[in-house]
């Protein structure tokens, strides 16, 4: 047993323990090794791991090197291989850094394909919006808020229908198509105590339809409000309401 050299007692552990059919699974695994997901650091583990039960398929150094950028990812394959390494250490380092340039390309470019379709989006809708002006007119000579067709009751005089599509605030982050909100800017109730502003009566009152279709009334005005964009302060009247995820919601006019 002294005398036994390394190199026969592997082989006899290989003869003992690992079958040839074992042998040449192991083989055929490592010889179709490719990088998955752009996942590079998880392709060198393996490919690591894996090369040293079969050392006699990446000897020398040129065979070990070919064989690792043959199973790379097609997206840094080509310069990759152009770059023509010379150790094995250095092909891994650049295949790890230009596969982080790709995935940082590809959130960059995912990041402006959003951006895009929410401007699109909301170009869309100013469209729609201009269209719906327009269909304002009543029949010919009236205007449809003056039209004797469109004429209140009195009961209703007081009474003005308003709309605020509410969301809570998970949901509004994770819809890009949410472009869209109230006619009047709201504030929540308890949100307009801390304010410790004024409050009115209105002479007249807002209906206000929830996405759900539940009807508020809005009768009330938290006045002398200002919105602070950089330098410049421009005023806000806000109607108090109950809110769902929201301190306040700015109407879009």
């Amino acid at each position: 047993m002294y005398n036994l050299s390394w190199d026969k007692f592997v082989e006899l552990v290989k003869d003992t323990y690992c079958p040839q059919h074992e042998v040449e699974k192991v083989e055929t695994d490592f010889l179709t090794l490719v990088m998955k997901d752009l996942d590079c650091r998880s392709y060198v583990t393996s490919f690591n791991s894996m090369s040293r039960l079969v050392p006699y398929l990446v000897t020398p150094e040129p065979k070990r090197i070919a064989r690792f950028i043959g199973g790379l990812a097609p997206e840094i394959k080509g310069n990759v291989k152009a770059s023509k390494p010379t150790s094995y250490r250095s092909v891994v380092d650049l295949s790890l850094s230009l596969t982080l340039d790709v995935i940082r390309s590809k959130s960059k470019k995912t990041t402006e394909d959003g951006k895009r379709k929410r401007e699109d989006g909301q170009s869309h809708q100013s469209n729609k919006k201009k269209k719906g002006n327009s269909s304002q007119e009543g029949e010919k000579g009236h205007i449809k808020t003056n039209c004797p067709k469109n004429t209140k009751k009195p009961d209703e005089a007081k009474k003005t229908n308003a709309r605020v599509f509410q969301m809570n605030a998970r949901e509004a982050v994770n819809d890009d198509k949410v472009i869209t909100g109230a006619d009047k800017s709201f504030v929540d109730h308890k949100f307009s105590k801390l304010l410790n502003l004024p409050i009115k009566t209105l002479d007249i009152k807002y209906e206000v339809e929830l996405a759900d279709g539940i009807l508020e009334t809005a009768s009330t005005l938290l006045d002398g409000c200002f919105i602070s964009i950089k330098n410049h302060s421009i005023p806000l009247s806000l109607l108090p309401m109950k809110l769902a995820g929201f301190d306040v919601v700015l109407g879009m006019d």
